[in-house]
């Protein structure tokens, strides 16, 4: 019940972004996958998940698949409006595609310990998924209080939330979000190992390969283009008549 209840307040919550999306500027296919997410979630997602694992297992896989799409879609969008005039050279792909990773990774292991948290303070225990494995079940289950539980998996959210902020401004070219997202690492490790959580190594080894070579194309919040007056050689000013 707690998953269904967070599964329709995803939806919700993508349902009113794709409205504004579809309101705005742009045109292509692009700009519906976001109401596309939330009717999938709606209309395939909620009843898969009543129905049996293998349906629940397909239909989350689907929708994860669709979010990378949006990934791959905003990486595209991204790139095409970086030939418009702006404050700074745009990022590089692997820096968004750095950003992207991020968010996924904090879309799939740190929102969800929204749920468990509510599922845990219901039933004094965590929740099993698909009757596969117990959701954050690891060394931090076994050694922890309830209380210790909650409060654990409460600061996991918190730090996945600060990488997605450091990978926003990582993807507006800022190398503070890049220091941000790459000083975090170690933190998250602390909760991988702690809730047992294998994937995360995974993308997290990705997210520093996609950051280094992306460093470059990256700036300092101080770094400020200097204005084409401001570039003008003083040979090339127009001197002034003396008298």
């Amino acid at each position: 019940m707690v998953y269904a209840g967070y599964t329709i307040l995803i939806a919700a919550a993508l349902l009113i972004i794709g409205f504004e999306v579809v309101r705005g500027p742009g045109q292509g296919w692009g700009k519906w996958l976001p109401s596309t997410l939330a009717a999938w979630l709606l209309v395939v997602v909620v009843p898969a998940l009543a129905t049996s694992f293998t349906a629940a297992l397909w239909a989350i896989s689907a929708w994860l698949l669709l979010f990378a799409v949006l990934g791959l879609v905003l990486i595209r969008d991204a790139h095409q409006s970086d030939r418009r005039p702006a404050r700074h050279p745009p990022a590089s792909r692997s820096a968004r595609a750095a950003a992207v990773l991020t968010w996924t990774y904090v879309a799939a292991f740190g929102s969800p310990a929204i749920p468990n948290v509510a599922y845990l303070l219901q039933n004094g225990t965590l929740p099993v998924f698909l009757d596969m494995f117990t959701m954050y079940g690891g060394p931090f289950t076994v050694q922890l209080s309830e209380g210790a539980l909650v409060g654990a998996l409460v600061a996991f959210l918190v730090v996945t939330l600060v990488a997605a902020w450091a990978a926003w401004l990582m993807w507006n070219g800022s190398k503070v979000g890049a220091i941000v997202g790459l000083a975090l690492l170690p933190l998250e490790a602390v909760f991988w190992i702690g809730f047992a959580l294998p994937v995360p190594w995974v993308l997290g080894l990705a997210r520093l390969a996609l950051v280094a070579p992306a460093w470059k194309s990256l700036h300092w919040p101080a770094d400020r283009p200097r204005s084409p007056k401001a570039q003008e050689s003083p040979l090339t000013a127009s001197p002034r008549r003396s008298n």
